[in-house]
């Protein structure tokens, strides 16, 4: 938490070093740092996470339903953390910019290729529940089982 603190960039951001701008897939990691730091009663900077809201208005499109990576050219991963960044800020799940991405991340689909975006889909559809996440944990659990190495 106290490195998270020290690196974050003014932008709101996390580089790949301490200060510098970054991109939102490891901001993501950071909130989830920051986020696991409060729930164990650690002192978390306020204002900190404030620039992170800033980051992700930078990062977002479509109403804030979906996310970039360095911008905001939408794509699938980042729009998944985008979202769950705004749910640990206090989205409500009702909040019409969420149920437009998660509906934009069920009709991907999980990916065969980007664990990634099942990472962090997993958990924003999870956190929604239905109508998301039956459909969506049906159909991850189905390619994890038949893709996992047998030996």
């Amino acid at each position: 938490v106290q490195y998270s603190q020290r690196a974050q960039h003014y932008d709101g951001s996390w580089g790949y070093q301490p200060k510098s701008p970054g991109d939102l897939s490891i901001v993501g990691w950071h909130m989830m740092g920051l986020r696991s730091g409060a729930a164990n009663k650690l002192n978390i900077d306020r204002g900190q996470i404030q620039r992170v809201d800033h980051f992700l208005t930078t990062q977002q499109s479509e109403g804030g339903a979906r996310f970039g990576y360095r911008g905001s050219r939408p794509l699938p991963s980042m729009t998944a953390i985008g979202l769950l960044i705004r749910m640990y800020r206090g989205y409500p799940k009702t909040d019409p910019r969420l149920l437009d991405g998660a509906r934009y991340l069920a009709a991907n689909g999980p990916s065969p290729t980007d664990f990634y975006f099942n990472y962090y889909a997993s958990q924003v559809l999870f956190q929604l529940e239905s109508p998301f996440w039956p459909n969506w944990n049906q159909q991850l659990r189905e390619y994890l089982i038949q893709t996992q190495s047998r030996d």
